[in-house]
């Protein structure tokens, strides 16, 4: 296709943990091309599923054949920012992802360089093919949620306030 991604269609998952005990609802937004705030491609589509969420996981390809990890970061944050400044602000981890390949770690330092100048922790590291990470990146999540719950009860609101802003096509949402 047209776009470096070919899902149509965000795609929901339950994760659990602890026998069933503990869940987690997932929501799988393909990746944004720069522009997605102003309606390029369909990043404006899957935004819109974003307010609701409570923890971002940004999946980072390293991969050698990837484009450059750092400024696909950094195009996935500022179209956050663009879409609506509160998503942006969101709390996030970062995997660095297919780090069984030569490159993937030498190309996940350059991102940790990035987060840690962002104020950010480095990027934690995943491999689908191997299993390394998977086991550390759901704790993560899991861990994540709780704090974001806990301060939600804190302040008094049972999940993140949706913006109410939409952005439409051809039109910034400043």
């Amino acid at each position: 296709g047209a776009y470096p991604f070919t899902t149509l269609h965000p795609s929901l998952g339950v994760l659990a943990i602890e026998g069933g005990e503990r869940t987690l609802v997932l929501a799988d937004i393909p990746g944004l091309i720069e522009g997605a705030a102003e309606g390029r491609g369909l990043g404006h589509r899957f935004l819109r599923h974003l307010e609701r969420t409570r923890l971002l996981l940004h999946l980072v390809d390293c991969s050698a054949t990837a484009q450059d990890p750092v400024a696909a970061w950094r195009v996935v944050r500022d179209e956050l920012a663009a879409f609506a400044p509160d998503l942006a602000a969101r709390p996030s981890l970062v995997a660095a992802t297919k780090i069984e390949e030569p490159a993937a770690e030498e190309r996940a330092l350059e991102l940790d360089a990035a987060l840690i100048a962002s104020g950010a922790p480095a990027a934690m590291r995943l491999s689908s093919a191997t299993g390394l990470g998977v086991e550390s990146v759901i704790r993560a999540l899991f861990e994540g949620c709780d704090r974001s719950e806990n301060s939600e009860d804190a302040r008094g609101s049972e999940r993140p306030q949706q913006t109410g802003r939409r952005s439409q096509p051809g039109r910034p949402t400043a």
